[in-house]
């Protein structure tokens, strides 16, 4: 009996992480942020709704919003999705044309070929590695996938995460981007946030809340890069908080002068706020 009790524990976690690592219903959503040297903008929410038909195969739908929070009463159609044998096939809103944007089973070391009709179309990237993460307690296969950008420098460029997609976005599969891009922030099923990779910890982390253009000019960051005090020049009361590579907040100080000398080497994010902590704008801070 014991024996038999285990046996199903053991099917029920295998059932339960195939599930978790298979194409997402209804319940899932994306949020993807454009970002530029540091700088994050408009994020884009997306959204698998109800089934879709197309040349007799069965599709999910996505929708999208132009929001950190996915919207279904301004939503619209993006493209059409579906899984078989381990590949997630994306069609495009405009085309019946099906384009083949992840292979799940791919092993380190082999080359794969991706056709995006959202990013530079014919491409080939090197799985330099395949490991797992941990999300949420469940461990989903993480895929690595880079180019040679010389002949001995190799460049990371893209992570496939089963039953999610691209670190850059659903629908990214293979960009080959440097310091700028696209970068999934959250991933959420079953209204439970599975995946996050956002500097201030949430999903709306935008630069699109600008106040105004004037107190944006108004504010400058000095020295940069930064050995031991960051001066925040402006006419107006601020908070600023800096946050290091994994997203994690290092500092949050309302002072003019920031001492910034405890900090490691690296790239910081520099996130502006008003007295009132609406936000204004992001900076790329170099300490050295």
């Amino acid at each position: 009996m014991r024996n038999l009790f285990l046996l199903f524990c053991l099917f029920s976690l295998i059932k339960s992480n195939s599930f978790c690592q298979s194409l997402p219903d209804t319940s899932a959503t994306w949020t993807v942020a454009s970002i530029g040297w540091g700088s994050y903008f408009a994020n884009k929410t997306y959204s698998i709704k109800a089934d879709t038909t197309i040349n007799s195969s069965i599709y999910k739908s996505i929708y999208v919003t132009n929001d950190s929070i996915f919207n279904p009463l301004e939503s619209n159609y993006f493209c059409a999705v579906r899984e078989l044998n381990n590949k997630w096939f994306f069609v495009p809103a405009d085309s019946t044309k099906e384009f083949v944007l992840y292979d799940f089973d791919v092993k380190s070391g082999e080359t794969v070929a991706i056709n995006n009709p959202w990013a530079e179309g014919k491409m080939e990237l090197i799985v330099s590695d395949v490991d797992s993460i941990e999300l949420n307690d469940t461990y989903y296969k993480r895929i690595y996938l880079g180019f040679y950008l010389s002949q001995n420098r190799f460049y990371i460029s893209d992570h496939w995460i089963k039953g999610i997609g691209s670190t850059q976005g659903l629908h990214l599969s293979g960009l080959r981007m440097v310091d700028a891009g696209y970068q999934l922030l959250c991933f959420h099923r079953n209204d439970t946030l599975i995946y996050l990779d956002s500097p201030d910890g949430t999903c709306g982390y935008l630069s699109t809340g600008i106040k105004s253009n004037s107190l944006s000019s108004d504010i400058r960051l000095s020295p940069n890069p930064v050995s031991n005090q960051l001066s925040i020049i402006s006419s107006q009361d601020l908070v600023v908080e800096l946050y290091n590579s994994l997203g994690k907040k290092v500092i949050s100080s309302d002072r003019k002068l920031i001492d910034v000398s405890d900090l490691v080497s690296g790239v910081y994010i520099a996130k502006i706020f008003d007295s009132k902590m609406e936000f204004i704008k992001t900076e790329k801070i170099i300490k050295q």
